[in-house]
């Protein structure tokens, strides 16, 4: 079974057992309480999950296994053990689970012209809904006073004073317009990243929303770049700064260039 295979059976049972947790916690009293705790108990599960599928894509991506033709790969054909050796030279700790600023870089490395990874690049409020599952795993699984801190800070504030994590996770979402959990919304968001790293076309501003726009100045990475103002592509070398776009267009403006990012 590959990772996202497993990854979106886990996910769909997730989704069953929030559904049955949120009602049970609308009806409030001792149920509240426990669909709080029960809450917090599926976070933690999902997120291990969705971390666990990023590490084994990611050496399904080196083996070969998992989008070849896309980003062929210079370890294909080598032992699997001793590719993921190679991965860990650099360092024999890695964060997996993303925004990490640690999976990207590592890919890069290994696939200079390119890697499923950028599809995330620049999609600013996707990166801070996975940076809100990663605090809110953070402060169920420890009681420190930073993970506290960070919970209470870029999260709890945001709708009303939840000092349980659980609390949050049963109550609806800011975000949605519909009904729907945070919970729900979390676990969701680990699919659409599974989804638009391992589809070989995905529709990545449905699955992860707008894109950030970038400026003019900004280091070049593989892909493509379009200029805002007139949709011209930007021609770049890899790790070179953007320049402004040349087009008839734009040329005689002195703003500076705005570009959209594509990772394909």
């Amino acid at each position: 079974m590959t990772a996202i295979a497993d990854l979106r059976r886990t996910l769909s049972s997730a989704l069953t057992v929030e559904s049955l947790i949120v009602a049970s916690g609308n009806a409030g009293g001792n149920d509240r309480t426990m669909s709080e705790a029960a809450a917090e108990g599926l976070l933690l599960s999902a997120y291990t999950a969705a971390e666990h599928f990023v590490r084994e894509f990611f050496f399904e991506l080196i083996d070969g296994v998992s989008l070849a033709s896309l980003f062929p790969s210079p370890l294909r054909g080598l032992d699997s053990s001793l590719n993921r050796s190679l991965v860990y030279l650099a360092s024999k700790k890695m964060d997996w689970m993303l925004p990490a600023n640690t999976v990207e870089p590592r890919a890069t490395t290994l696939f200079p012209d390119g890697h499923p990874f950028l599809r995330l690049k620049w999609r600013n409020t996707f990166s801070e809904r996975l940076n809100d599952a990663k605090i809110v795993r953070d402060r169920i699984a420890h009681s420190g006073e930073q993970a506290e801190a960070s919970y209470w800070l870029n999260v709890a504030e945001k709708q009303q004073a939840y000092k349980r994590p659980g609390s949050w996770l049963i109550s609806k979402s800011a975000e949605i317009a519909a009904p729907t959990s945070n919970l729900k919304v979390l676990i969701s968001a680990f699919e659409s990243m599974a989804v638009a790293l391992s589809d070989e076309v995905p529709d990545l501003d449905r699955l992860l929303g707008p894109i950030h726009p970038v400026s003019e100045g900004t280091n070049a990475i593989p892909g493509t770049f379009k200029c805002v103002r007139c949709s011209t592509i930007g021609i770049t070398t890899i790790g070179s700064r953007l320049g402004g776009c040349q087009s008839e267009t734009c040329a005689p403006v002195q703003d500076k260039t705005t570009w959209v990012y594509f990772a394909e």
